[in-house]
């Protein structure tokens, strides 16, 4: 069985600190970081394959971008990072099974080294049973928080997850 996840990744938004519009040439880089980033997170023939790249590859900078990634393995490669074992385990607390959380475990791994190098900013995984996991980059608490549909909200804190 294939899994869907919905990565919904803003940028890195340094453009508004130079006070430099969305449409400038710094916020398109900043634009094709993200996309090359989430590219090397996620390459083609690899156990998570991007289903739709959304606007993500656009030739005009956008501050959010929605891709859809799929897997169908039980088992991902992926770093071992602080916190992962307890955003799984609070998954499957709230109800996920484990190939999906093993599956956002994966995504988690796989976007946290993006998010130090600042080409990725925060970004949210929406489960298909419409829980959403919230990870704030390490620069601004390193926070995940996981909500459910029926407002059930469980967060792992920063010195957990960096």
């Amino acid at each position: 069985m294939t899994t869907e996840l919905h990565l919904f990744v803003y940028r890195n938004l340094d453009n508004r600190l130079r006070n430099e519009p969305d449409t400038s040439p710094f916020a398109f880089e900043l634009h094709e970081r993200r996309r090359r980033a989430l590219e090397d997170a996620f390459p083609e023939h690899d156990d998570i394959s991007v289903n739709d790249w959304g606007l993500a590859k656009d030739s005009q900078s956008h501050e959010l971008v929605e891709i859809v990634v799929a897997a169908s393995a039980a088992t991902f490669k992926y770093a071992i990072l602080p916190g992962l074992a307890m955003l799984g385990e609070k998954l499957m607390d709230l109800g996920a099974d484990r190939a999906t959380s093993e599956f956002v475990k994966a995504v988690v791994a796989r976007l946290r080294p993006k998010q130090q190098a600042r080409d990725v900013n925060d970004y949210a995984v929406k489960l298909p049973d419409g829980t959403v996991v919230n990870v704030l980059p390490p620069d601004r608490e390193g926070t995940i928080t996981v909500r459910r549909p029926d407002g059930t909200v469980v967060t792992i804190e920063s010195s957990k997850t960096t």
